[in-house]
């Protein structure tokens, strides 16, 4: 996407549309480079990892006494 080629137009994969995409921003942010796409990796990790705690945080408060569903496992 880059460099201006379409997804799926050289090869057919399984993956939507929207992983090229984020792809995409990892590398215009983070560089061209595989520390770089790492890093970016890392940094949409944790941040899914703290939107689903805060999910699930939301969700548990008042069955039980409160704890954070990460160390509950």
């Amino acid at each position: 996407m880059l460099q201006g080629i379409p997804p799926y137009q050289l090869a057919y994969n399984m993956k939507f549309p929207g992983t090229y995409a984020v792809y995409a921003a990892i590398m215009a942010l983070f560089g061209q480079t595989p520390a770089g796409i790492h890093l970016g990796l890392l940094c949409l990790t944790t941040l899914t990892a703290l939107m689903l705690s805060g999910w699930a945080n939301k969700s548990w408060i008042g069955r039980r006494e409160w704890s954070p569903p990460l160390f509950t496992l």
